[in-house]
């Protein structure tokens, strides 16, 4: 039976009247630039699932893209850091300053040595689900942390519940489906909007909007 609400047999993972000490969730992404999307993720993760904080982690040199298309990693912090509003959102160069290709295996075992004897909630969307099975290590990286997948605009809902169902059918519950789905929002698309001078209401918070006109940003 996959989560989509507070159902009883899933109470322990049900919204919080506080949130727990020792859950941590982990939203990453290139943030090329952080949108509304990423923040309302976290949002809706933090009070539906009581996470104590939602650490945002912009890869520094992912294995899917080419380092030259993204933004310098100073300022991709940097928005983050004019974006991330509530307390309990940080922001974490746990990524940016290590050298190599990031992955999130080499990401969950350096998080478990910092933050000892807490529960990671891996924040994705619905597409990403879909290639979990390309992440390198899979394995091992289900055994490091829970996910809670947000519904994306597109996909099959159908098929996006029982593929956390399948992988939920050992017992162990680490796939949970968010009450809320995720805000059709793209960053490739907003980087075409800028070139293009098109309308960014509701897009980006103002701040990061005014940091990438200040800075020139994804003029070419």
């Amino acid at each position: 039976m996959t989560h989509r609400s507070c159902a009883t047999e899933y109470s322990e993972y049900c919204h919080a009247i506080a949130p727990f000490d020792n859950r941590i969730g982990i939203m990453g992404g290139t943030f090329d630039p952080v949108h509304s999307g990423h923040i309302k993720m976290g949002i809706d993760a933090h009070d539906e699932f009581g996470l104590s904080k939602v650490l945002y982690i912009p890869t520094g040199r992912p294995p899917h893209k080419d380092k030259s298309d993204i933004a310098d990693n100073e300022h991709r912090m940097a928005m983050l850091e004019l974006a991330l509003t509530q307390p309990y959102m940080q922001p974490s160069r746990i990524e940016v300053d290590r050298k190599g290709t990031t992955y999130a295996v080499d990401t969950l075992n350096l998080l478990r040595k910092i933050y000892k004897d807490h529960v990671f909630y891996y924040i994705i969307g619905s597409d990403t689900l879909f290639n979990l099975h390309t992440w390198k290590d899979i394995s091992e990286v289900l055994t490091m942390t829970h996910f809670i997948v947000f519904f994306r605009e597109g996909d099959d809902l159908n098929k996006v519940e029982k593929l956390i169902d399948f992988f939920n059918a050992s017992g162990i519950m680490r796939f949970f489906l968010a009450r809320e789905s995720g805000l059709d929002i793209s960053s490739t698309d907003i980087r075409l909007r800028l070139l293009n001078g098109s309308d960014l209401s509701g897009l980006l918070p103002q701040k990061v909007i005014e940091y990438i006109k200040e800075n020139n940003l994804y003029t070419k």
